[in-house]
């Protein structure tokens, strides 16, 4: 039988079609395509970058060039405030004693669709090791607000010894003493009745690690409540019931974080216009409960908070994976519109970055923010090169 005539063509066209498949193949295995359609991009600015006019007014201008959304900016570093407060002295670092940084990055928003929310550094107090706070601060005025580890040792007396634990972040305020939650609830409630922000944003809101939560006024709550005397246990006390006792006291730690969000959300319900209050975590919800009582997860799904960014910073592929992992294992899919991706850029090149970003988007968090603004206004290439992969100069 005679071939049709118009066979060859065809075989030609087929082979071209497969070539041209096989090769666009290969691009996609190269190429990731150009993630643009982040609802929200945030970024942390840090307290040394809003001391004047000038480094707000900077902030600004690469926010509003960059479509960056939402601004978490740093007004509570080490128990002081940068803005104005009638409970805690200026920070020292703002050289011209009437200037408002908070006041001034609201003034700036209030005609931009920029959100700023108050980035409120919760129990951790002071980490200077070389030199005390001034007398009016709350680290000498209430020393028995601070926290106590399992060994009996108060933070403000850690904090101060040499050499020093690689872990110790510095002195922190103890969640369980019967005043600090109040404290804080009045310094929270300052900001937002006074400031015109979107969202009130908690840092540090957990313990330095299991070790800690033995503040003698809050052990000594827990005896009342139960019975039972925390300081049988300290210092690796092997009592027979000890197993019985952590569950109790573990869930004690984890429930004095809890119920300080429970009376924010409260307070925050009482004003005309709520705002958006949310959490910087540690990443792996599974290890931020276990280790420093930080039960994030529930607080997405009672609400008391509107949204969290966990702190992705890990610069190991297979370890973001699998903390990705973990929190699809804890948060349904339904609530994933409350998480952002929060990625460090100050520790990874950014083509690393862009790796983590492409992960987050598979796994349908659609918010992102970076940490932090600082590294970005240093070394302008970084986000050039990052925004080329974002597509954020096309939008």
């Amino acid at each position: 039988m005679r071939q049709p005539a118009n066979r060859l063509p065809i075989l030609f066209i087929d082979q071209k079609r497969a070539s041209l498949c096989f090769a666009l193949f290969l691009l996609l295995l190269i190429y990731t395509p150009p993630l643009y359609s982040f609802s929200r991009l945030g970024l942390w600015v840090v307290r040394d970058d809003i001391t004047s006019k000038e480094k707000i007014d900077q902030l600004f201008d690469f926010a509003e060039k960059n479509h960056v959304s939402d601004l978490f900016i740093q007004v509570r570093g080490r128990g002081d405030a940068y803005y104005e407060s009638r409970f805690i002295s200026k920070s020292e670092h703002i050289k011209d004693r009437d200037f408002d940084p908070l006041l001034y990055a609201c003034s700036k928003a209030f005609a931009s669709p920029i959100k700023i929310h108050a980035w409120f550094n919760t129990y951790l107090l002071y980490s200077n090791h070389f030199s005390l706070p001034p007398d009016e601060h709350i680290f000498n005025l209430f020393p028995e607000w601070l926290e106590m580890s399992s060994d009996g040792v108060w933070d403000n007396v850690r904090l101060y010894q040499t050499p020093q634990p690689r872990w110790h972040e510095g002195a922190f305020l103890s969640p369980i003493h019967p005043r600090v939650n109040d404290y804080l609830l009045i310094l929270v409630k300052e900001i937002m009745t006074k400031y015109l922000v979107d969202g009130i944003h908690f840092d540090y809101l957990r313990y330095q690690n299991r070790q800690f939560g033995y503040n003698p006024s809050g052990r000594e709550r827990f005896r009342e409540e139960t019975g039972i005397d925390p300081a049988r246990y300290m210092s690796g006390g092997s009592a027979p019931d000890r197993k019985t006792f952590l569950l109790l006291y573990d869930q004690y730690r984890m429930n004095s974080i809890t119920d300080f969000l429970s009376k924010v959300q409260a307070a925050n319900q009482e004003l005309i216009f709520p705002l958006e209050i949310s959490a910087a975590v540690k990443s792996d919800p599974l290890k931020a409960k276990r280790e420093f009582f930080q039960d994030w997860g529930s607080w997405l799904l009672s609400n008391k908070v509107d949204f969290i960014i966990p702190m992705m910073y890990d610069t190991d592929l297979k370890r973001f994976d699998q903390i990705l992992k973990n929190i699809d294992s804890v948060v349904p899919p339904a609530y994933r519109e409350k998480i952002w991706g929060g990625i460090g850029v100050w520790n990874q090149p950014w083509h690393d970055t862009a790796q983590k970003i492409n992960r987050i988007k598979a796994h349908k968090y659609d918010k992102i923010a970076f940490f932090s603004w600082k590294v970005l206004r240093e070394n302008p290439a970084y986000f050039q090169s990052l925004q080329k992969f974002l597509n954020l100069d096309k939008e």
